[in-house]
């Protein structure tokens, strides 16, 4: 007895000390499982108090928790009746000025679309061809034009080039039927996304610009003009990086892809500064615009569309940024200049 009074004198406190400790693990784990056996039971019995009492308050829950207890037999829940909402939107209220347009002009471009298909990447450059209405129903001239974009284009570059013909016309009937001639001609390049043929339509824009009471002839002809340049702006603003303006009747020559690249390429110094490009001796055909200065054009055509042309919308907007001089290369001419189109044929000096 002596011997074991001994050691156990002997052996350190700290021993003595740990023994209860062992025992806490046991009584944790047991604590957990008379935890999860209560949230089972509550679950499984009172489903309709563990569903609010988590917070979940959907009718569809509940209709299903009352279905189980056999009170809402036979009953749907109610649906939500989808409200059509008009620009601005709920989740538009918090946006900026710009965001609301954009956004306004987006949910629209899909509309404007006849025939093409949007790609999933942004390209490097825009032709906007407009085509207005004739007495004769002719687009050959347009085919000519696009003709003379698809021979002097390499392959390689169809990926970087979208090409939009707009028709500018309230004749539905004559947009679908040259929509649908220009699909059976050109079918391999509108499915690849390299053309698209999109209307104006009066539904598109109107809101933008809106009838004015006692408007007379002269700004019923301007806003109709500024009407359809913001038709061909917004459309064609979101598939690449810059912009090119061409008319109907309009021959390219070759390589053109490549000499706009190093003209571009040349023009963009950190000294320079310049807001639109021209490779054409005409005054608005062949202009070139960045598409990301392309959002101050179209507000300054909504504020402005009795007071100022789309070319003298242009020449502001160059020398407000700050352009000293027209930066020219001659790329597209007309050949026919007599036939009467959308762009108005002035020429300015080289």
């Amino acid at each position: 007895m002596s011997s074991r009074l001994e050691c156990k004198q002997k052996m350190p406190r700290r021993f003595w000390i740990k023994q209860p400790l062992l025992l806490i693990p046991v009584f944790v784990i047991f604590h957990c499982i008379v935890l999860l056996m209560v949230i089972g039971c509550t679950q499984h019995y009172c489903p309709n108090h563990w569903i609010k009492g988590n917070g979940y308050k959907d009718k569809h829950n509940e209709v299903a928790v009352m279905e189980m207890r056999g009170l809402n037999k036979g009953k749907k829940p109610a649906e939500k009746v989808k409200r059509k909402q008009y620009w601005p939107t709920e989740s538009s209220r918090t946006m900026t000025y710009d965001e609301k347009i954009e956004e306004y002009l987006s949910a629209r471009r899909g509309k404007a679309l006849l025939y093409g298909v949007f790609r999933q990447y942004k390209g490097y450059l825009t032709i906007a061809i407009p085509a207005k209405k004739r007495s004769d129903e002719s687009i050959r001239f347009v085919e000519q034009t696009l003709d003379s974009l698809i021979e002097n284009t390499y392959w390689k570059d169809f990926q970087k080039i979208v090409v939009v013909v707009f028709l500018l016309s309230d004749d539905t009937a004559w947009c679908q039927t040259v929509g649908r001639m220009l699909y059976e001609k050109y079918k391999e390049k509108i499915d690849s996304g390299f053309v698209q043929v999109a209307y104006r339509g009066r539904n598109v824009l109107s809101k933008l610009l809106p009838l004015q009471e006692n408007e007379s002839s002269q700004e019923k002809q301007r806003r109709e003009e500024n009407l359809s340049f913001l038709n061909i702006v917004t459309y064609g603003k979101n598939f690449s990086s810059y912009l090119l303006l061409l008319d109907e009747d309009v021959l390219c020559e070759k390589d053109y892809f490549i000499k706009i690249l190093g003209f571009i390429h040349q023009q963009t110094k950190p000294n320079r500064i310049w807001f639109v490009l021209n490779f054409s001796r005409s005054s608005l055909m062949g202009q070139l615009v960045r598409t990301s200065d392309l959002m101050k054009v179209i507000k300054l055509l909504i504020i402005l569309r009795y007071d100022l042309s789309y070319g003298s919308l242009i020449e502001f907007m160059t020398d407000l940024k700050g352009q000293q001089k027209r930066y020219r290369m001659q790329l597209f001419r007309y050949f026919n200049f007599d036939m009467e189109s959308f762009l108005p044929k002035k020429f300015t000096r080289p």
